[in-house]
C-alpha cells in the first residue's frame, strides 16, 4: 500500500483507519503506512524522502523528528524510570533536561500517572499503566504526522478522556494524525476521512 504524495501535501487533520472487512485492525496496518509511505519532505532535511528506500540511519531521523508512533505495547526498559520513558524523544531532540522533565510531569499527571511512581521502572506497571507511560511518550514531542495503534483501547473513561483531549491539541498543531480505535465512536467525533485497506481502497469523507 502506497499513499500518493498528495495525502501527507493536504494534511488531513485526522484519519481513522478501517481494516480488511472481516479482520480487526492491527498494528500491521499502521506499520504498512510508517515503513511504505512514498516520498514526502522530511522537517529535519527540507527535501523529499522515500521511506521505502531510506537508509537505517535516515529511518531513525525521521521517528524522531518526523513520524510519530504509538503502539499498543510499551517496550519497557528495565532499570529505566517511567519519567526518563517519556521524557526520551524531547532529549533525542537536544531540549534541555529540565525542559523536558517538567514536560514529562505534566503529561503523567494529565494522564493519571501518580507522582510516586514516576521514579520507578515501567516493569513494575500494570498493563493499562503502562499503556498511559506509552502515550505520554508518544505526545511529548510535536510530529507532524502521528500514528495511534489503538490509543484508547483498556483505558477507563478517565483516561480516555484525556487522550482524546490530546489528540485534539495534536491537531490544533497541524499534526497529520492517522489512528486504528476499538470503538467507532471515539474516532467519529473528530475523524475527517476513514482509509479503508479492504480490496476496494476506498477513501471516505466522514459526515460533519
Amino acid at each position: 500500500m502506497t499513499f500518493p504524495i498528495s495525502f501527507i501535501r493536504e494534511k488531513p487533520p485526522f484519519c481513522p483507519v478501517r481494516p480488511d472487512r472481516g479482520n480487526p485492525p492491527s498494528t500491521h496496518d499502521l506499520r504498512n503506512i510508517q515503513n511504505r509511505i512514498r516520498p514526502y519532505p522530511s522537517l529535519s532535511s527540507g527535501r523529499y524522502v522515500d521511506v521505502a528506500g531510506a537508509s537505517p540511519a535516515l529511518i531513525y531521523a525521521l521517528r524522531r523528528e518526523t513520524i510519530g508512533y504509538v503502539s499498543q505495547f510499551l517496550r519497557v526498559v528495565p532499570r529505566v524510570s517511567a519519567l526518563d520513558t517519556v521524557i526520551e524523544p524531547l532529549l533525542a531532540r537536544g531540549v534541555p533536561p529540565k525542559q523536558a522533565t517538567d514536560a514529562g510531569r505534566i503529561l503523567l499527571e494529565r494522564l493519571h500517572i501518580p507522582s510516586t511512581m514516576w521514579h520507578l521502572s515501567a516493569t513494575t506497571f500494570s498493563g493499562g499503566e503502562q499503556q498511559r507511560i506509552n502515550l505520554a511518550r508518544g505526545f511529548i514531542a510535536p510530529y507532524p504526522i502521528l500514528l495511534l495503534d489503538e490509543p484508547t483501547a483498556s483505558l477507563d473513561l478517565k483516561n480516555r478522556k484525556t487522550v482524546i483531549q490530546l489528540i485534539t491539541e495534536a491537531l490544533r498543531n497541524n499534526t497529520c494524525v492517522i489512528g486504528v480505535f476499538h470503538d467507532p465512536a471515539d474516532h467519529r467525533s473528530f475523524g475527517d476521512q476513514v482509509i479503508d485497506l479492504s480490496s476496494q481502497h476506498r477513501q471516505e469523507t466522514l459526515p460533519s
